[in-house]
């Protein structure tokens, strides 16, 4: 390693993800170096130096909910919750667990379990939870 230089038959360059955006250009994290960010920007910059990118999906995150009345709700944790997930009227997963409502939409451990399913759903069309 004196050389600066490794030798391997293969890598894994781990770049933070695109999770959190805002931290690219937020000021409270401006010191922080950009490779640490979470914008997506380590991506790009593998991807310049030829590396092949495998494409990215969200996993374990709270799923947004675009009614009103999810706010009235905040801060609601509810246990033993059925979560089914519906693409074009058919059922594609269900299961039982935690939820908890928040400002935006839905968390907690079962949200965040169904998160890849859902994610990978939304690339196909609409995704309807009951």
């Amino acid at each position: 390693m004196k050389s600066g230089e490794i030798s391997a038959g293969s890598f894994i360059l781990t770049t933070g993800g695109r999770s959190y955006p805002e931290m690219g250009s937020n000021p409270s994290v401006s010191a922080m170096p950009k490779a640490l960010r979470a914008d997506g920007k380590g991506y790009e910059w593998a991807e310049e130096m030829g590396h092949k990118i495998i494409k990215i999906r969200p996993i374990l995150t709270p799923i947004e909910i675009r009614e009103d009345w999810v706010r009235n709700l905040q801060g609601l944790s509810l246990e033993n919750v059925r979560v089914a997930i519906f693409q074009k009227n058919k059922k594609q997963d269900s299961r039982i667990g935690e939820i908890l409502f928040t400002h935006f939409g839905l968390s907690g451990p079962l949200i965040l379990d169904l998160s890849k399913k859902i994610g990978e759903l939304l690339e196909t069309g609409e995704v309807v939870l009951k």
